[in-house]
């Protein structure tokens, strides 16, 4: 039983392989190699972490690495997920690939690093218990000091 069954799978993984184009010395398959769908910001502040996921089409696993840029700039190689916080300003040039088994996509682009002109301001509730009583908060009012109306 299991010497047909290898066959069989032998049969359809070859079938596979022709018809993805897979298996075909060192040219890349169109089909199947990587593209970059994701755009970039082109904007980024001081200081503050820049947000960027690359997002790739292909066949599977898909790498990411960086080509070229800053230094502290870094890309996750199997998520795409952007780690980098810049520190000065200016425009920096960055490129990032995208490789599989089929072959490979680059995309260049440039971030614009703006300085911090305003100040920064924290938009979410306290954590700190203490300041829901003083009123220094901008969730629900505290209703422990209201007085009970019994209706009689």
């Amino acid at each position: 039983m299991i010497g047909p069954m290898r066959t069989w799978l032998a049969v359809c993984v070859g079938v596979w392989m022709m018809t993805s184009g897979c298996g075909r010395g060192t040219s890349v398959n169109g089909r199947m190699a990587p593209e970059i769908t994701s755009t970039p910001p082109g904007t980024a502040t001081v200081g503050v972490p820049f947000n960027y996921t690359v997002n790739a089409g292909g066949m599977t696993p898909i790498a990411f690495a960086v080509v070229s840029g800053p230094e502290e700039f870094a890309l996750h190689p199997t998520s795409g997920v952007v780690t980098w916080t810049p520190q000065s300003e200016g425009l920096v040039a960055i490129e990032i690939r995208a490789t599989n088994l089929a072959g490979s996509d680059t995309q260049a682009f440039e971030v614009d690093v703006q300085d911090l002109n305003a100040p920064v301001f924290i938009t979410e509730p306290p954590t700190d218990p203490g300041l829901e009583r003083t009123g220094l908060h901008h969730g629900a009012p505290d209703r422990s000091d209201r007085r009970r109306r019994v209706r009689v």
